[in-house]
Parts: structure tokens; C-alpha cells; sequence
């Protein structure tokens, strides 16, 4: 099977980024595979697509990437909360990222905008606060 011929084969590394879709092409021409996969489209999952092109280590990356994005809301949802009113908008930011990573099971949702846009809100408001903030222009005399 392709799994086993391919996936096996480069464990560690994956077969390359992009090459997904050539890679089906030509286990299809060898019949490894069933005639409808033969289009050699994208694996429709952010994680086996991970595990496939960039293997174990690039799978590795991807887990630590969500993992601390995740760390990351918790924190600054933690500490925002201590104060008179929570902040929605976080909130907002962490239930699309937890759907996200829902969906990633079934859909590539690495090139989905709306991903980095929640991920940069989610890590700005996760920054601490200068103990002693400055204003910007405080130095300057006219």
C-alpha cells in the first residue's frame, strides 16, 4: 500500500512539503492505490498532511506550536479574568482556535487567515504587562 511503501519509508522526515498530491499520482500509476485517489488530492487534514510531508518531526513542530497557543490563551484568559470585566474578545479568540483545532481533523486549516489572525490576538494579549510602563514619549523635551 502507499502507506507502507511511502509514509514508512520517511517516518522521520515525510515525503516533502507539497509533495502529497505527486506522491498519490504515482502510487496510483504503480496500483497501490484505489482509481479514486488518483487525483492526488491534499490528505484534507491538517495532521495526517503534516505527518505525511514533513513526518515525525514536522508533526512534532506543529503539536508544540498548538500546544503553546493553547498554554498561551489559558495564561492571559487567567489573568484578564482577574479583573472587574473579562475580556470577550480573548474569549472569542480561544473558542475559534479550539474549533479550529476541531476542524484540523478533517480540513487543512493552516492556510485559513482567520488561524493567524486568532493566534496573534490570543499571543498579544497573552504579554505581560512593564512592571514600571513607560509612556512612549517620555523621554523627549520639546
Amino acid at each position: 500500500t502507499m502507506f507502507n511503501h511511502e509514509i514508512v519509508a520517511y517516518t522521520w522526515i515525510g515525503i516533502g512539503l507539497g509533495e502529497f498530491p505527486h506522491v498519490v499520482r504515482d502510487a496510483f500509476a504503480a496500483g497501490r492505490i484505489h482509481a479514486s485517489y488518483a487525483s492526488g488530492h491534499d490528505p484534507h487534514s491538517t495532521w495526517f498532511g503534516t505527518l505525511a510531508e514533513t513526518g515525525l518531526v514536522g508533526l512534532a513542530g506543529l503539536l508544540a506550536l498548538w500546544i503553546a497557543l493553547l498554554r498561551a490563551a489559558a495564561r492571559a484568559n487567567a489573568r484578564l479574568s482577574q479583573g472587574t470585566e473579562p475580556w470577550w474578545g480573548l474569549r472569542a479568540a480561544f473558542a475559534g482556535l479550539i474549533g479550529l483545532l476541531v476542524n484540523s481533523l478533517h480540513v487543512d486549516v493552516m492556510h485559513f487567515r482567520f488561524l493567524w489572525v486568532g493566534a496573534a490576538l490570543v499571543l498579544a494579549a497573552a504579554q505581560r504587562p512593564a512592571a514600571n510602563p513607560r509612556p512612549a514619549l517620555a523621554g523627549i523635551r520639546s
